[in-house]
């Protein structure tokens, strides 16, 4: 089986490895994980799952072309930003579009989501050669330094306790006694007040398929937003009850709602609400992608 892996350090751009068969239960759609690029080992997150008949054109032109193999899965991060639903997303954006997929994540992922750090690891061969005499001081030093970390020394720090290792980290990298790995740090919280911990997700039908009912969720009377009532101060009320006024009339402004995350989300439940109660939908856009989730978890 291959993979379609898109590596954020490398401007979204996507990639194909061969999922080796001791991976092949770990490896799904959204699974972040260790690539080697190069003589580099990167982070990056599966978007695709391909069988080798879906590259007849790749087998044909190249019949002994082989695959780099994932290297493991990436326990790094405690979650990956790019979920399956918003790949998903993604890839009816790309094939409505006809554009490519990498310039399509670059477009949908929030801006510094990905502060991808440089670490150096040293390898096996490089452990085997930490007593050696023969290796030269300088390199020893470096090397000394990348094993007293269980995984590593991010590159910035090495650079700056030692001019030169610039050079070194060639030399040695060359050598093959230390990797240059870009991971991915663990997924930031989102900003939202409320519960925010895992569910599980209804995997009934959708037109979205797996985006599941994130965007098409009807409201219900079991729901939290029919069910509990909605207390607003009088201020609050006076906001709500205008918005819903022009959104029954058709005349729609601005309006600058202020007031805490939680203040607001409840100024948006008693309106929604309340045209609910109407007959009509509501649609709320929500600035991060990634807070999408626990706001509509909120609101349901």
């Amino acid at each position: 089986m291959l993979a379609d892996v898109v590596l954020p350090s490398r401007r979204f751009q996507v990639f194909t490895y061969h999922i080796p068969n001791p991976l092949q239960a770990q490896v799904f759609v959204g699974t972040p994980v260790l690539i080697p690029l190069g003589s580099s080992v990167l982070s990056g997150v599966v978007v695709r799952i391909l069988d080798h008949s879906a590259l007849p054109s790749v087998r044909s032109s190249s019949p002994t072309m082989a695959f780099r193999d994932i290297l493991s899965v990436d326990a790094t991060p405690e979650h990956s930003p790019l979920d399956q639903r918003l790949l998903t997303l993604v890839e009816h954006i790309a094939d409505y579009y006809l554009a490519p997929l990498a310039a399509c994540l670059r477009l949908i992922v929030p801006p510094r989501v990905f502060n991808v750090a440089q670490r150096l690891v040293l390898t096996e061969a490089g452990r085997e050669v930490l007593a050696d005499p023969s290796v030269p001081r300088e390199e020893q030093g470096v090397l000394q330094k990348l094993s007293r970390g269980s995984n590593g020394v991010l590159r910035s720090s090495l650079l700056r306790t030692l001019p030169k290792a610039g050079t070194l980290v060639t030399k040695l990298k060359r050598k093959g006694w230390i990797e240059e790995r870009s991971t991915l740090p663990a997924r930031f919280a989102v900003k939202a007040q409320g519960d925010i911990s895992p569910r599980p997700i209804s995997l009934r039908v959708s037109p979205y398929d797996a985006m599941g009912d994130l965007f098409e969720q009807a409201p219900t009377k079991s729901s939290t937003l029919s069910s509990n009532h909605i207390l607003l101060s009088g201020t609050r009320r006076a906001i709500a009850d205008e918005l819903v006024n022009e959104s029954l009339s058709g005349k729609f402004q601005k309006h600058l709602v202020i007031g805490t995350d939680q203040e607001r989300l409840q100024i948006f439940q008693q309106i929604a609400l309340t045209l609910f109660q109407q007959g009509r939908r509501v649609l709320f856009l929500v600035p991060e992608v990634q807070q999408v989730e626990a706001v509509a978890r909120q609101l349901r």
